[in-house]
Parts: C-alpha cells; sequence; structure tokens
C-alpha cells in the first residue's frame, strides 16, 4: 500500500460507487446497507470501531434534511396544492429518496474514514496494518 494513499477525489468517487476506498475493488455491501466487515479484495476493516458510523448517520440526515426543503420549496412555487396534500405527497418521496440515498452516504462516510487516516498519518503507524487489515473477508 503506498503511503500517500490516493486523493480526496479519488476515494469519495469509490465512495460514490460503493467500493472499498484503499483499493477501489472491493464492494463495500454484502446487500443493501450492509456493510461488509472487510474489503474481499484487499482486506481492510472496513467498520474498525463502535459506532464508526455513526457519521454517516448523520451525513444520512443533512442529505435527507437538504432534499426535504428543495422539494418542498419545489412544490410550494410550482402547485397550489394545500398543505395537507403536499405533506401526504412529499413524505413517501422523502422516504424514498432517503433509503435510496443511504448506501451512498454510507459508502462517503466509509471514504472520508480513510482519508482522516491518511491525512493523520495513522496510515504510517506501525500497528495500522493490524488494526486496519485483516486476511478473513465475511
Amino acid at each position: 500500500m503506498d503511503d500517500t494513499g490516493p486523493g480526496l477525489s479519488t476515494l469519495l468517487k469509490r465512495g460514490l460507487k460503493r467500493r472499498c476506498p484503499v483499493c477501489g475493488k472491493g464492494a463495500l455491501f454484502r446487500r443493501f446497507a450492509r456493510l461488509r466487515q472487510t474489503c474481499p479484495a484487499c482486506g481492510w476493516v472496513l467498520e474498525r470501531d463502535p459506532g464508526a458510523m455513526t457519521g454517516s448517520m448523520y451525513l444520512m440526515s443533512v442529505v435527507s434534511q437538504f432534499f426535504a426543503v428543495g422539494l418542498w420549496l419545489l412544490l410550494w412555487w410550482l402547485t397550489d396544492w394545500s398543505t395537507g396534500f403536499m405533506v401526504a405527497i412529499a413524505l413517501p418521496v422523502i422516504a424514498v429518496f432517503s433509503l435510496a440515498a443511504l448506501p451512498f452516504t454510507q459508502g462517503l462516510w466509509v471514504a472520508v474514514e480513510y482519508y482522516t487516516d491518511l491525512a493523520s498519518g495513522d496510515s504510517k503507524q506501525p500497528e495500522y496494518r493490524d488494526r486496519a487489515y485483516r486476511n478473513s473477508t465475511d
């Protein structure tokens, strides 16, 4: 593994493609929004600490809220629907959007975690390889 690692834009692209940020080859998920323990291609541990994906929860919350506000404003400006009818239309659309966006925000968060490992210099520490890589896959 290169000590400098890939750049932030490469890592974010890999995250959005739901691929391992380290190698770009292994799939991050076993099935919908179920993160693997390790990358099947390189063995990098995807969730090393309890609560490591909390940041993805916050990211999902922000993305969903921006979408909800945008949708609400769009419906308010483009229609003359009643508030109750707009809520009835907007809630299911927001729920479907949030479910569809979940794996993408999780992938982005895994990429951000790897980037912070690189930026902080953790990846250059001798114990990093023992903590961050496993030979087994799930």
